[in-house]
């Protein structure tokens, strides 16, 4: 009998941890417009090119909050450009990362702009937009 209740609840556990296993999915500018598929629970990656020494960055502007939460704080990763001199170059663009946790089933637009904060006339120089569908 303990074997068996044993048994069981290692299979249950097994099973349990299998079931909530994220998968992660990322996205790029050329995925721009497009729809993309995930589950609850799933992590989308977005991933687009910036240079923030220009003033612009990347702004979240439409999510719907019952579908899509962001998981962390926007970062940035440098394309550090090598010089004649093998130095590192300040000012050099990158991408910006933003990730987004599937918090329930739905859908989300995902919009994001690219643009200068203090400018809050300007449309913005690039938007990125995707149709999040949560199963």
């Amino acid at each position: 009998m303990r074997l068996a209740l044993s048994v069981s609840l290692t299979t249950f556990i097994l099973a349990t941890g299998c079931a909530t296993r994220e998968r992660i999915v990322t996205v790029t500018e050329s995925e721009n417009g497009s729809t993309v598929n995930i589950g609850t629970g799933d992590r989308l990656r977005v991933e687009l090119p910036s240079n923030p020494s220009t003033g612009y960055s990347w702004q979240t502007m439409e999510l719907n909050s019952w579908v899509l939460a962001r998981t962390k704080r926007p970062e940035f990763t440098p394309d550090w450009v090598v010089g004649a001199d093998r130095q590192r170059m300040v000012g050099s663009g990158g991408k910006l990362t933003l990730e987004y946790e599937a918090i329930g089933a739905g859908t989300s637009p995902v919009k994001i702009a690219y643009s200068r904060p203090w400018e809050t006339n300007a449309a913005p120089a690039k938007t990125f937009q995707l149709t999040v569908v949560v199963k």
